[in-house]
């Protein structure tokens, strides 16, 4: 039986963005922030085993991070488990793993917050630290904010 979506989890309307489909909307404003700040991403490049009979495809690739994306637009407690298994994933080979929800976002399994006002996104966690997105790099640090992306 279809599941019904309530109004709070509304379906995902796919989206043309650069010449590519994406699953959703806010897939696309993701690779279009990968683009904006020149990171070179692949988009649902490899499936894995998480769990017995259980795949997980993140949606984006970054190579030069060695850092998987995952672009969610809403919760659920499947695709929740499917997060927390493929960050153990990433942690038992040295990869990085960035979750952005407009519920929440995290960064190797730690929460961190984005947000995104007149084309400028910014990232932050509860301890204060930035997650600073330039060129050529995502990552944390703890230097005082700066403004993550600029359209230019």
């Amino acid at each position: 039986a279809m599941r019904k979506r309530t109004p709070k989890n509304p379906a995902p309307i796919p989206t043309e963005y650069s010449g590519r489909r994406f699953r959703s909307r806010f897939e696309a404003s993701v690779a279009q922030l990968l683009d904006l700040i020149g990171l070179t991403w692949k988009y649902e490049s490899r499936s894995f085993l998480i769990g017995p009979g259980l795949h997980y495809c993140p949606d984006f690739y970054v190579p030069e991070q060695n850092l998987w994306i995952e672009a969610r637009g809403y919760h659920s407690a499947s695709a929740d488990r499917q997060v927390e298994l493929f960050l153990e994933y990433c942690q038992k080979n040295g990869w990085h793993y960035l979750v952005l929800s407009p519920d929440g976002c995290s960064y190797d399994g730690q929460p961190a917050r984005i947000s995104r006002t007149s084309g400028r996104w910014k990232f932050s966690n509860k301890e204060g630290q930035k997650l600073t997105v330039t060129k050529s790099t995502i990552m944390v640090d703890k230097l005082p904010a700066h403004e993550a992306v600029t359209g230019r």
